[in-house]
This record gives structure tokens, sequence and C-alpha cells, in this order.
């Protein structure tokens, strides 16, 4: 089980991870969306699908996150430099390797 200090950390580091890619949207909405989103992929939901991610938010339906996914504007590349540059800083070491399985396995 995680402490307080623990879940207040977590807390920091995803505050600190908006703030880093909050320069990448252009307007205070967007950030905000990107914020939440990014809460919503992070969170212990089984299925991130919109549905189940706006009610894990508090949302009463998906279609903002679906609009700021499918319509918004902003650099997928620049936000993934941006994540990258946080995952050096804080998990890399000269002789590391990550390595990522999206299979779910």
């Amino acid at each position: 089980m995680s402490t307080d200090q623990e879940v207040t950390k977590w807390i920091e580091e995803v505050d600190a991870a908006a703030r880093m890619i909050g320069p990448r949207f252009g307007r205070r909405d967007l950030r905000c969306h990107a914020e939440c989103y990014l809460r919503g992929l992070i969170s212990r939901i089984e299925r991130k699908n919109g549905w189940q991610l706006a009610e894990e938010l508090g949302q009463k339906t998906p279609t903002n996150l679906q609009h700021f996914v499918a319509r918004s504007r902003w650099s997928a590349d620049e936000v993934r430099d941006d994540r990258r540059q946080y995952v050096v800083e804080h998990l890399g070491s000269k002789d590391g390797v990550l390595i990522v399985d999206e299979t779910g396995f």
C-alpha cells in the first residue's frame, strides 16, 4: 500500500509533467484537456476508452476528451520529445535500456 507521502509525490510528478507539456497547447482549455487526458491514461482503470476515461475524470461524457484527441491542433511529436526528455532526466543511465511492451502481456 502506498503512503500519503508517496501519493503526494506522484501527484506532484503528474503536475510537473502537465506543466512540461503545457506550452505545446496554445490555449488554456487545451492545456486543461491535456492534463486530464494524462491523468486518465495513468489512472488505475483497466480500459482506457473515452467513456471510462471521462467517468474516471468526473466528466459526464467523453466529448471533450474525444475532441481534444481527435480534432485539436497540437504536435504529438513535440509532446513525445518533452516526455522523452523527462524520462531521460529521471530514469536515464549511460548503460540503461527502456523497453515498452504495448501488447499488454
